[in-house]
């Protein structure tokens, strides 16, 4: 599996000002330029072809939206949405983990025994037809910030406990698909102006290594063991890194634990029969300097069970004896 983390690489960027689209010089859009012709008298007459054609535009709004349920690379339902705007139908599907954190939005599922173990989305489904986009209709794709707003006062909870969490990710973001084609640029770009980014750096991407819980309980404590290639000098130099390391480790797994060793999990990253999590990162290290690198260009990084850590706490405390009052 492949993570991103905000820390970006300084050498690739992109300017947004230098985008036409998004430019305030209305000189600068690209329907906007200056035919010069040379007269008689060797003087540049201007004339203007187009006068802010981009600016006078009318933005698209939501004519429709429909969702469906689809199955995910685990096997698993999910939802699909699409959004019809005048300029067309824009899609989106929605992601889903295997394990969900108490202070997570609220995953809408059917609960229906009789139905992928009762975890079908068609709940999730009848909530766009019915309820959201009736409340969408007519909204403008451009004004995500607002759209959003819609669909967080339709929940009306802290965790989307009504119209579930997957329900309206789906939705916002076929309308965020739908917004950057409105304004004729990528999802990127259209993404970054809405957070009033003005210089975009592409990220530092994550892998996952090797996926902790596995034969101990001290294993358990991290769920994942990641690489975060910092040194690398572009992002697809991190990428080779990343891809570097990782067969690397394989082949150090398999040396080591034999074909139980580069059994994978649903991420793609290695299930090894390992007993400690100092015994992990000595794998780690071991697979980063055979492939030529160092700990101090691809850092070790891990996903922390934290309600886990927190429950052994709890229980250390509660083992503890008590002392005697006043002492």
């Amino acid at each position: 599996g492949t993570r991103m983390v905000p820390r970006s690489f300084q050498f690739e960027k992109y300017d947004l000002k230098s985008n036409p689209l998004l430019s305030n010089d209305p000189t600068s859009t690209p329907d906007v330029f200056y035919q010069r012709t040379l007269n008689s008298q060797s003087k540049v007459s201007i004339s203007l072809i187009s006068l802010l054609k981009e600016r006078e535009r009318a933005m698209a709004s939501v004519l429709s939206i429909q969702a469906r349920e689809i199955i995910d690379s685990r096997g698993i339902p999910t939802l699909e949405v699409d959004v019809s705007t005048e300029n067309g139908t824009y899609r989106a599907s929605v992601p889903s983990g295997t394990t969900q954190s108490t202070k997570e939005a609220i995953d809408l599922r059917d609960h229906d025994a009789t139905r992928f173990h009762g975890l079908g989305v068609q709940k999730a489904v009848g909530l766009v037809h019915e309820k959201i986009s009736v409340a969408l209709e007519g909204a403008l794709v451009e004004d995500q910030h607002e759209i959003d707003k819609i669909l967080r006062d339709l929940d009306g909870t802290s965790n989307f406990s009504n119209l579930g969490g997957n329900t309206t990710l789906g939705v916002s973001m076929a309308i965020a698909r739908a917004g950057a084609a409105s304004k004729k640029v990528p999802l990127f770009q259209h993404i970054a102006h809405l957070a009033g980014k003005v210089i975009l750096q592409l990220p530092i991407p994550v892998f996952t290594m090797i996926n902790g819980g596995i034969s101990s309980e001290e294993l358990g404590r991290y769920s994942e063991y990641m690489i975060v290639p910092v040194g690398a000098s572009s992002f697809h130099h991190a990428l080779q890194m990343g891809c570097e390391v990782y067969h690397t480790l394989r082949n150090h797994l398999l040396k080591r634990y034999g074909r139980q060793g580069i059994a994978v999990g649903d991420d793609g990253a290695f299930c090894p029969p390992i007993h400690s999590s100092s015994e992990c990162c000595d794998a780690l290290v071991e697979a980063i300097t055979q492939s030529g690198y160092s700990v101090d260009n691809v850092k070790i990084a891990i996903d922390m069970s934290a309600k886990t850590l927190e429950r052994e706490l709890l229980q250390r405390e509660s083992l503890k004896p008590k002392c005697e009052e006043g002492k």
